[in-house]
């Protein structure tokens, strides 16, 4: 007796002095390891959290009577969390070294190298084809990049990014599964996924082993209470009123000897739940309470907007710069007063004048009521635009870019709204269009010798071979004579004349040409396919566009004399006293469309989603990069001049 109460007290003094949990004993109780921690003279939980580094919830999920406070003696049972380094690293083992992307229209090698952080050489050593650049709907392979990592995203620990390609039977649930991560955690790394979008063929990101194990949760730990022993009670009454085993209560009282009445017992008890299949994929309706929880718009009564432009007040004269974004933000105020008048919503601006300094951007950016911000409408310098994206970020705050057209920001930020459609998007729609328009026009392209060609023009050739349609080349030296598109043209066909320079001779030579051959031969069927560069010349090509059935790209266009921009105009006159800067696209109308695209979504429906929106000047058909990216605004204004009209073909 003597020996077991020395063992017993040495034992209790081994538990007081460890510092760290692998100090401390372990016993097994209910199925499961416990360290087991025998409360000191005088100590608190605090203390005990600060010893054993561990935290007060760690402590009371296990053991809910610490909350009101513990003694000396008491022992406290701290669950042993498993090495489960073996399980992920037979998991990583499974994961494919390589996944497969199918190409969408105006992806890019150098889009693709920025989109999976891998470099452009990889991308073509695994797939050589793509030297000759990307063709729509052709899939090619992409190895993992097993260093990158994610850190803005909350999950459980900070494992690689891993991509995966969706396929015929995969759900949310089983990908889930697969990668030992949540479905919640899915749709957070992937704005662009949701219960109703998770197709075949798409790439999602993922970040694995960020399930937390289920033998961490609360409710599978059993809970220690403390039991009076009554008069006539044994430990297999007590046993069978708790529905443990009666070693289960004496593991977790070793120091007990004999069972008598008014012996306190710790006893474990497993907290009953109610089954449920572990293995029973969610239906859609718990899905989409996931999603709407994470991608939830915020439809507050008031919206906070920042304008940083650069309105440069510190010029004594103001530079023509200056005046134009000084016209933007008028623009955009008519825009708040209309959209108020919709809506019961307050709209906030804050008007920022950034200078063309990026100090200034960041002296901006400190101020604490930017924190609040819904949405930041950006300058036109992309360092300052980069500052501007970091910090929105942080804030989940959205950004907008209505002028930068080079810039790769919507490819990492998925709330950055790119109004510029990039060039590369911007072709492959022209070549779609173009092919649709003109399928029953022969095209001639015509070269000025010595001038280079645009860019486009030879993405549209090569478009052209694809589908199997002829066309004929032709270079001039000096003037495009009437007398050479009389030889090469026939009342038999149509014809689409396709100048490879967009300058203003090209134009003025294709116009006096044009104009010669029409008087003799005015039953030859001939448009012209032009540039957006054309609409700058608006003022002085007007009529022949009309007369000559002329096609014009672009991403903006303005018809000054529709009734949508002549109501807009009356409106900025009366309110400014003057008309706007001669300029293209015109920065006050840009202003308004801007403004009253996001304002209306904003008040409505959120911006999270895609939307589109018609102005007066500018097309919006906002789609996502990839799930995880940002929006580029996708739409091409194609310009159609004839006799009686200006209009818009609609796509």
């Amino acid at each position: 007796m003597k020996f077991k109460l020395l063992f017993v007290l040495f034992l209790l003094s081994s538990y007081c002095f460890a510092d760290t949990l692998s100090d401390l004993p372990i016993q097994t109780i209910a199925g499961n390891q416990y360290y087991v921690y025998v409360v000191g003279k005088k100590e608190t939980i605090y203390g005990i959290c600060k010893k054993l580094n561990i935290s007060k919830d760690e402590i009371t999920k296990v053991n809910p009577k610490v909350a009101d406070g513990i003694k000396q003696g008491e022992k406290i049972y701290i669950p042993v969390v498993k090495n489960d380094n073996v399980a992920a690293e037979a998991a990583a083992t499974e994961i494919p070294e390589e996944f497969h992307h199918i190409v969408k229209k105006g992806e890019t090698l150098y889009g693709l190298s920025r989109m999976y952080n891998i470099s452009q050489e990889e991308i073509i050593r695994r797939n050589p084809s793509t030297e000759q650049g990307l063709k729509a709907g052709q899939s090619i392979v992409i190895p993992q990049n097993r260093e990158e990592s994610i850190t803005d995203v909350n999950t459980a620990n900070n494992s690689s990014l891993l991509f995966h390609t969706i396929k015929s039977g995969d759900t949310l649930f089983n990908v889930a599964k697969r990668y030992n991560t949540t479905i919640e955690n899915i749709l957070m790394l992937n704005p662009g996924v949701s219960p109703t979008n998770f197709k075949i063929g798409d790439v999602v990101r993922i970040k694995p082993d960020t399930k937390v194990d289920d033998t961490d949760k609360t409710d599978e730990h059993p809970q220690f209470i403390s039991h009076t022993v009554k008069k006539g009670e044994d430990i297999y009454d007590i046993a069978n009123q708790y529905n443990v085993s009666a070693d289960e209560i004496m593991n977790a009282n070793p120091n007990v000897g004999k069972i008598k009445k008014n012996t306190i017992l710790t006893v474990p008890i497993i907290p009953q739940q109610p089954e449920i299949p572990t293995d029973a994929e969610p239906v859609l309706s718990e899905i989409t309470e996931i999603y709407d929880s994470i991608q939830a718009n915020s439809l507050s009564d008031t919206i906070n907007i920042a304008l940083m432009l650069p309105f440069k007040l510190d010029e004594s004269t103001p530079s023509k710069q200056a005046t134009l974004y000084t016209e933007y933000y008028k623009g955009f105020l008519i825009a708040v007063d209309s959209v108020m008048k919709e809506s019961d919503k307050h709209i906030n601006i804050y008007a920022y004048d950034t200078g063309n300094s990026l100090e200034n951007v960041k002296k901006i950016l400190a101020d604490t009521v930017m924190n609040s911000m819904d949405i930041i409408f950006g300058p036109d310098d992309i360092n300052q635009m980069e500052t501007i994206c970091s910090f929105a970020r942080t804030k989940d705050i959205a950004v907008v870019n209505s002028f930068i057209v080079k810039n790769g920001f919507y490819d990492s930020y998925e709330n950055f709204y790119q109004i510029n459609i990039p060039h590369s998007y911007m072709y492959d729609n022209v070549y779609e269009e173009f092919t649709r328009l003109f399928n029953d026009r022969r095209t001639i392209f015509i070269s000025l010798k010595g001038t280079e060609e645009k860019d486009i023009i030879m993405g549209l050739k090569r478009q052209l071979n694809e589908k199997g349609i002829v066309y004929s080349e032709y270079t001039i030296d000096e003037n495009l004579q009437p007398e050479l598109l009389d030889s090469i043209t026939s009342t038999a066909e149509k014809y689409v004349i396709v100048p490879t320079s967009s300058s203003r001779t090209m134009l003025t030579r294709i116009t006096v040409a044009y104009k010669r051959i029409k008087e003799n031969r005015q039953d030859l069927d001939m448009s012209i396919f032009g540039y957006p560069e054309w609409v700058t010349y608006l003022k002085d090509y007007r009529d022949f566009f009309k007369s000559s059935d002329t096609y014009v790209y672009s991403r903006f266009f303005v018809d000054t004399e529709a009734d949508n921009y002549l109501d807009f105009l009356h409106k900025y006159v009366g309110w400014y006293g003057e008309d706007m800067t001669n300029a293209v696209p015109k920065f006050g109308v840009l202003g308004f469309d801007m403004g009253y695209c996001f304002l209306k979504q904003m008040t409505t429906t959120g911006i999270k989603q895609p939307f589109k929106y018609k102005g007066i000047q500018t097309e919006i058909n906002f789609v996502r990069v990839s799930n995880w990216g940002g929006f580029i605004n996708n739409a091409v204004s194609m310009i159609h001049f004839t006799p009686a009209y200006i209009t818009l073909i609609e796509k």
